[in-house]
């Protein structure tokens, strides 16, 4: 007989997705010499319930496989490959870093009873599917594409649908008062892993519901704010796998146990007018990022290691050399900018851009609109607009005062340059800045 760890199962769950304050520049993970996922990956997953539409699971499944690189890149909107990037930046001690390829494993089905579920029964079916015979003896109640093999290369998860209940015992309310976890389970002799585990909302006013609203939001990426709102959290313990496998790879260096997934703020954590979100009108969705096979998903945050803040993607980096823009009108920004009005993530620290604009000598001048402005002051970070290439003397500083800025000025003649510097702290609310420029041939006014 399979039996439990004598520690009751070590369960733990996740803080859910505290924010940072900007003022933590200090803040950081450290590699504590533990066990880092740097082969091929495969995800097994444990479907619970009968709440299920196949196009949820499809949704969930083609997140997962998202998370392999693709050939598909767009400069204006993350993929789910791009933020596995940055979760790649994290290496073992032998300096092998994170696996580039993640799968689909094998799949599991329960559809008995899911009212009042406990613990004990959510942990006997998770020890269940490593047994072909066990899983007969379930009547039809538990079903496998294949059984669950037991190997250091996979990540076994559990998703629960929102026609699931715990409801009796402080344990079960636990499961419903949390939106993911993590235990720990013995399968065979002195064998044991992970299952990690992560649920539909019962409802919008669950507290797992991602999805309150504000001016960005016009629908779910994927037509169920149920689905929408468990891949975030799926692919939050994903992350967490595969960068703390044993609870000893990487984690906060103060000391709160915080990971790579948990470092960072919800996507609609503390935003009145809700996160910046790309927006499909055609389709009446909304989305921070793309999967493979034209899905959109709405993803969390990640910490970025490298620039000491929160990312979905990484971040572009300046050369040191000015870019020469020769075309009558155009756009420039620093920072990842949604439909021209947001900034999707802070900007990298420790840069300085630059633009040179080289207009024919006809343009009488150049009109500049700031589409966006939201650069941390007082921290060294700047916008400067010159009237040339070669003085600093005939320049404008670009900044908020009391929540205001010039939205619109000129600069004489037809050439101008742009320099744009940042700290070596970026606050997470300082998510860049994006300005349109034309030539204009008449002498202005």
């Amino acid at each position: 007989m399979v039996h439990i760890l004598s520690t009751a199962l070590l369960l733990y769950f996740l803080p859910q997705f505290p924010c940072l304050s900007p003022d933590e520049t200090t803040f950081g993970l450290s590699y504590n010499g533990g066990r880092i996922m740097t082969e091929p990956v495969s995800v097994s997953l444990i479907w619970f319930g009968t709440g299920w539409q196949e196009s949820g699971r499809d949704a969930i499944r083609n997140a997962i496989t998202s998370l392999t690189p693709s050939p598909y890149k767009d400069p204006e909107v993350p993929t789910l490959g791009d933020w596995w990037d940055v979760i790649k930046q994290y290496k073992d001690g032998s300096n092998s870093p994170v696996t580039d390829r993640v799968d689909v494993g094998a799949e599991c089905f329960f559809t008995g009873p899911e009212l009042n579920m406990t613990l004990d029964q959510v942990v006997e079916i998770g020890q269940t599917v490593f047994n072909q015979t066990a899983i007969e003896g379930f009547g039809g109640n538990l079903s496998c594409n294949r059984v669950f093999e037991a190997d250091e290369n996979s990540i076994y998860h559990i998703v629960l649908s929102h026609t699931v209940m715990f409801l009796v015992g402080q344990k079960q309310r636990e499961m419903m008062d949390m939106c993911s976890g993590k235990f720990q389970l013995e399968i065979f002799g002195n064998m044991t892993v992970n299952m990690t585990w992560a649920r539909e909302p019962q409802n919008a006013a669950d507290h797992c519901s991602n999805f309150i609203g504000g001016s960005y939001y016009v629908g779910p990426p994927n037509g169920d704010e149920k689905i929408d709102s468990l891949v975030g959290y799926m692919l939050a313990k994903i992350a967490e796998e595969v960068t703390d496998r044993d609870g000893s790879g990487w984690s906060s260096n103060d000391g709160t146990g915080l990971t790579v997934s948990s470092s960072c703020p919800s996507p609609f954590q503390k935003i009145a007018s809700g996160p910046p979100l790309y927006t499909d009108e055609d389709r009446k969705i909304s989305f921070n990022a793309v999967g493979l096979n034209g899905f959109r998903y709405i993803i969390p945050y990640i910490w970025n290691q490298k620039i000491r803040n929160c990312a979905l993607k990484s971040s572009e980096i300046c050369s040191s050399n000015a870019i020469l823009v020769e075309h009558p009108r155009g756009l420039l920004k620093g920072g990842i900018v949604v439909n021209h009005t947001d900034g999707l993530q802070p900007y990298a620290p420790n840069q300085k851009c630059q633009w040179n604009i080289q207009l024919p000598n006809e343009a009488k001048f150049i009109s500049f609109t700031i589409n966006y402005l939201a650069v941390a002051q007082g921290s060294g970070d700047h916008l400067l607009i010159c009237q040339s290439h070669s003085s600093l003397e005939k320049c404008s500083v670009i900044q908020v005062k009391n929540g205001e800025f010039n939205r619109k000025f000129k600069v004489l003649g037809s050439r101008a340059s742009i320099e744009f510097t940042s700290g070596d702290h970026v606050p997470f609310e300082s998510r860049g800045w994006e300005l349109s420029y034309s030539a204009g041939n008449q002498n202005p006014s």
